[in-house]
């Protein structure tokens, strides 16, 4: 199948230092490579979640600045940008381009990348957060064991604004593991009752038929958690 044939997905993303690095590795032996890291936004505009990735671009491939269509609420091709992706444009160290990537998810192949912003500086979304805990690893690497959830932002009410999808990640005996209580004055969720085992406690069962509602907190470097606390656990639809 032709790839302009293929389904394409449009994905918003960044290319930064580690991109460009990531790219000049992959161009030793692939020349039409190029990295570029997607990203999800909370709410506020905040960066959740930044996942790079590779793509191939070719002749065919366009690239021009983006201009945003108020009608059609989304960004449409504006003026070619001269050499594309090989322009000084796509060079500067130390500047973040904002982009948006149109691609075919199974060939790799770059249709069109619109820049939207030269100068993009994203501010990491908070280490604290709401999410539905799915699983658990068995395997013990050097003290670390991998878990899953579903992270997602909440408002007033409780009700869920955005989910970003599954994130596995991994926690080891210094991540505390409670029941969480929600302090009215300080308007935060605060550690109870530690629940012993941790997530391996029978209370959470094999994740299959729960629904495990938490309070994540992430290590200040957020490379690692630092606290899991239980907001509450249900059945999960269609299960008794």
């Amino acid at each position: 199948m032709f790839p302009w044939l293929c389904p394409a997905e449009t994905l918003d993303a960044v290319i930064d230092d580690p991109a460009r690095a990531f790219t000049k590795i992959k161009r030793a032996k692939l020349p039409d490579a190029l990295t570029f890291g997607t990203i999800k936004l909370d709410s506020k505009g905040k960066l959740v979640q930044k996942v790079y990735r590779d793509g191939t671009v070719t002749s065919n491939t366009k690239v021009a600045t983006g201009t945003f269509d108020e009608k059609k609420k989304a960004w449409v091709a504006g003026e070619a940008i001269e050499g594309g992706v090989n322009s000084d444009l796509f060079k500067e160290k130390g500047k973040a381009l904002r982009v948006e990537v149109n691609w075919d998810e199974d060939s790799k192949v770059i249709r069109s990348i619109l820049v939207t912003k030269t100068d993009e500086k994203l501010e990491k979304a908070a280490p604290e957060f709401d999410a539905i805990l799915q699983g658990r690893g068995t395997t013990n690497f050097g003290g670390y064991f991998s878990i899953a959830y579903l992270r997602q932002e909440l408002d007033d009410k409780g009700e869920v604004i955005k989910s970003f999808g599954q994130t596995v990640t991994s926690i080891n005996s210094d991540t505390k593991v409670a029941m969480g209580v929600y302090n009215e004055k300080e308007k935060k969720w605060v550690a109870g009752e530690e629940i012993p085992k941790g997530v391996w406690n029978e209370m959470f069962g094999d994740f299959s038929s729960k629904t495990v509602h938490v309070r994540i907190i992430q290590n200040d470097d957020r490379k690692g958690i630092a606290e899991i606390l239980v907001k509450k656990i249900g059945d999960r639809p269609g299960k008794k």
